[in-house]
């Protein structure tokens, strides 16, 4: 995932904050590989909007829900 995906995948994310919208699914090409690449998303997400983050959602608690979000 290039630079210009990342901040396409940034831009996408805050506009939907902004609009209270949501999304169901994503371009492949968007989805981060990895972890880092996905915290680095949610900051640069941060800076795109100019909010202060107040919380974390805890939303992978159950073995089956990680196998789905392919997380642990």
């Amino acid at each position: 995932m290039g630079p210009a995906d990342q901040r396409e995948l940034v831009r996408l994310l805050a506009t939907l904050r902004r609009e209270r919208r949501q999304q169901s699914g994503l371009d492949p090409r968007l989805v981060p590989p990895d972890k880092p690449t996905a915290y680095r998303i949610a900051r640069m997400v941060e800076e795109e909007l100019g909010w202060k983050v107040a919380g974390w959602k805890i939303a992978a608690m159950k073995e089956g829900l990680q196998r789905q979000l392919r997380t642990d």
